[in-house]
Order: structure tokens, then sequence, then C-alpha cells
């Protein structure tokens, strides 16, 4: 009798226990941590903007004149957008200034889309500043959102046989610029 009791109360905890952890894992999966800007230094760039999660450098991509170039395509594939997800926020300290989250969720500074680059090997490294590929130059930005200065090109990458973009003035929907 009490064999079949102490099963009986084992079997009936498994059928308590058991839904609250699956809630709890079902929960956690659905939740998404925010994307966050932060500031780093990072050797041979200064204090520049990074992805708060994973301390990777980020950039921007302008044409000669500084205006900003949307990176599509295979574009995405070397330069990977910050995203928020769509109707998300991103969010950064007082001290990193126009962070923002475009309509489709891309993380911006003053509008400008915030991207990362696959080439970089680690956090703290900055290997895709004054890179030139895909129409334009790309450039880490500082902590006041502004691209660095100086266009002169370290590298040249893609072009038009790699899905390079061209130069354009026109506004991106959802980017503000």
């Amino acid at each position: 009798m009490r064999t079949r009791l102490l099963a009986a109360l084992t079997s009936l905890a498994a059928v308590v226990l058991i839904p609250p952890a699956a809630h709890a894992a079902t929960h956690a999966a659905t939740m998404t941590t925010p994307t966050t800007v932060a500031a780093a230094k990072v050797p041979g760039a200064g204090v520049v903007l990074v992805d708060g999660a994973t301390g990777r450098t980020l950039y921007t991509l302008t044409d000669a004149s500084g205006h900003a170039l949307p990176c599509t395509d295979v574009c995405l594939s070397a330069w990977p957008a910050l995203s928020a997800g769509a109707g998300a926020q991103a969010t950064a300290p007082h001290t990193v200034r126009g962070i923002g989250t475009a309509t489709d969720g891309a993380v911006t500074t003053k509008g400008r889309p915030l991207y990362l680059f696959s080439g970089d090997p680690a956090a703290g490294t900055a290997t895709g500043n004054r890179v030139t590929s895909f129409g334009g130059t790309w450039k880490v930005v500082k902590i006041t959102g502004k691209a660095a200065k100086g266009a002169k090109a370290a590298t040249a990458i893609g072009g038009a046989a790699s899905g390079s973009t061209t130069a354009t003035t026109n506004p991106v929907q959802g980017y503000g610029y």
C-alpha cells in the first residue's frame, strides 16, 4: 500500500512540477534581450560605438560626400546590420548620443544604420575601418554618433561584381537620412 501511495505521489509531483518548468522555458525563449549600443576603446580607432552584447565594433557606410549609403543583398553577408528586431528599441548609455531604431528594427545613429564587420576577428578590433566597398567607405562611429574622419581606404573589398551598391542621396525608407 505504501509503495502505491509513494508511486502516486511521485507521479502527481511530476505532473505538477513539469508544467511550470515547461512554461518557464517557453517564456524564456520568447523573451528578447534589448539591443544595447555601448562605447569602448578600440586600438587604432579610439573610443567608438560597439555592440553592447558582443563588444564588436560598429560601422556606417558613406559615400565620398559623407552621405549614408544602405547595405543590401550581398553586402549584408559581409556587413550584417545591427538589429533590435521589428518594433523593438535599442538602448544606449547617456554618453552615447543619437541612437535610435528604424521602423524595420535596424539600429541607427543619427539616422544612419549601424553594421558589424564579419572580418573583425574579435571584440576590440576595427579591421573594417576605412575599407572601401559596396559603393562607399566604411567607418567606425565615434560616441558622438559621427563617422570617424578620414576616408583614406585601407583595403578595397567587393565591387560591382560582388553586389556593390551605388551612391545615392535618396532617403531609404525608415532610416531618415
